[in-house]
């Protein structure tokens, strides 16, 4: 089962179709403090996430299954450096409809589902 840890408000419509997805388990956490992040980022396989709280090196320090982060938004807050210190990669997307797809695209494409 591939951990899928989400951040951020996204389309409902996002989080059905990945929950029709058996390879994914979603849990949706928003409004998390940068603490309840660090607990729930070393579950994760993936982060969809946005600006806040940021995705700091402290942060990712507790990400030891972490593979993938997709931030979503022209701000981010996601410490880019800190994850491919980590070899995390890191995918941003667009706002909106087309970050719809391409969440659900990315996601399925990274993980070979």
């Amino acid at each position: 089962m591939i951990r899928v840890l989400i951040t951020c408000p996204l389309n409902p419509e996002v989080v059905d179709r990945l929950n029709e997805i058996p390879e994914f388990e979603v849990s949706e956490k928003s409004g998390l403090s940068a603490t309840e992040l660090r607990r729930e980022i070393a579950q994760a396989e993936a982060l969809v996430c946005g600006a806040i709280p940021p995705v700091t090196a402290q942060v990712l320090q507790e990400a030891a299954g972490l593979r993938l982060i997709i931030p979503v938004g022209a701000e981010n807050g996601v410490d880019s450096a800190a994850a491919a210190g980590k070899r995390i990669e890191v995918r941003p997307i667009a706002a909106g409809t087309a970050g719809t797809e391409q969440t659900i695209a990315i996601l399925k494409d990274f993980f070979n589902v």
